[in-house]
């Protein structure tokens, strides 16, 4: 499965400084991909989540600048991520902060890998 990349949540704000109204569009993104995972010699497929945000820098209706980041396979559990984004959005992270503000998340999500892989050991 290729990644599917879903708008969420998107804002347009004036940049602070520019002169002739330059504004920027923040977009966030749920990506949505599956991983496959060897597991006890076995493939096994599991839905992955991740956030991208994409800042576009207008001048006028001209888009001048794209900025982007993401994290991908954050976790196995998409509500994680729709929640991350939504306060995310709320908060109007950039796509250079996003490291600083969800990479410590994403690091504490790496055991949803673990639980999602015990629940199909144990059926």
């Amino acid at each position: 499965m290729t990644a599917k990349a879903l708008e969420l949540y998107a804002t347009q704000m004036f940049i602070d400084g520019y002169p002739n109204g330059r504004q920027a569009n923040y977009r966030y993104m749920l990506l949505e991909e599956e991983k496959e995972i060897e597991y006890f010699n076995q493939k096994i497929t599991v839905p992955c989540y991740g956030v991208e945000i994409i800042r576009e820098d207008l001048d006028q209706d001209d888009i001048y600048s794209i900025e982007k980041n993401s994290i991908e396979y954050m976790t196995t559990y998409k509500y994680k991520v729709v929640q991350l984004i939504k306060k995310l959005y709320d908060n109007c992270v950039s796509p250079l902060h996003l490291i600083d503000i969800a990479g410590s998340l994403a690091d504490e999500w790496v055991c949803d890998f673990d639980e999602i892989l015990n629940d199909i050991q144990a059926q």
